[in-house]
């Protein structure tokens, strides 16, 4: 209350510092964004050299990029939702990029679920690295909960994901139906739904048609950012 101005990243952050009693005017709400340039169409050599590298051949890639802290990201809640995908079909790998806390946790867990041999955990890459993995995708998650802290979130990597043209699945939480263009670039679902995670993922993965179409939607979305 004692500043002139504060900047905030989501609306869900800029209404509730209305709801603490500062003023619209004070508020300036600057959501992340990409660069433009960093996000242009991949080299299929490149893409090439990445696949024998991880290991993947012409399975398609479910992909998360972020912090692997489950304090924060449920990313347990991807690697349930993955196990049930498996039992339906078995073309898919999903590919991990990131590192953190939780990085063994995680790795015991795939064990534990019988998906180590479809999972890829790449660990932290370099930034310009990031947009080739997005190349490499068919779709990419965003695993949530519903609780303050994915409320007030404005998740980058759901941006980056829109810049590569690549859909996203996430929940339905706080800022993410705006980001997604209210499902034209991804789908939405309950968040903290594993079954639900992994239904959405299977719709985008057997529908080449709908799958066109959101990729579209948000190469035209990202535009905003």
């Amino acid at each position: 209350r004692w500043v002139d101005g504060v900047t905030v990243h989501s609306q869900f952050l800029a209404d509730r510092l209305v709801g603490m009693g500062l003023s619209n005017a004070q508020i300036l709400r600057l959501p992340s964004c990409v660069a433009r340039d960093r996000f242009q169409p991949v080299a299929a050599d490149l893409l090439a050299q990445w696949r024998m590298r991880l290991g993947i051949g012409e399975q398609q890639v479910i992909l998360y990029v972020g912090t692997l802290s489950l304090n924060n990201h449920p990313v347990d809640l991807l690697l349930h939702a993955f196990a049930q995908l498996l039992k339906q079909r078995r073309d898919v790998i999903l590919l991990l990029v990131g590192g953190g806390a939780d990085w063994v946790a995680l790795q015991k867990l795939a064990e534990q679920l019988g998906i180590t041999d479809r999972c890829r955990f790449a660990g932290r890459v370099a930034a310009n690295e990031v947009p080739a993995l997005f190349g490499l995708a068919d779709v990419s998650v965003d695993p949530i909960e519903d609780n303050l802290v994915a409320r007030a979130r404005w998740p980058l990597k759901i941006i980056e994901s829109l810049a590569a043209g690549v859909p996203v699945v996430t929940g339905d939480v706080g800022d993410r139906r705006a980001m997604l263009g209210n499902g034209r670039a991804g789908l939405l679902v309950d968040p903290g739904d594993a079954a639900a995670l992994a239904a959405a993922i299977q719709t985008i993965l057997a529908d080449p048609s709908l799958h066109a179409q959101l990729k579209a939607g948000a190469l035209t979305q990202a535009q905003l950012y």
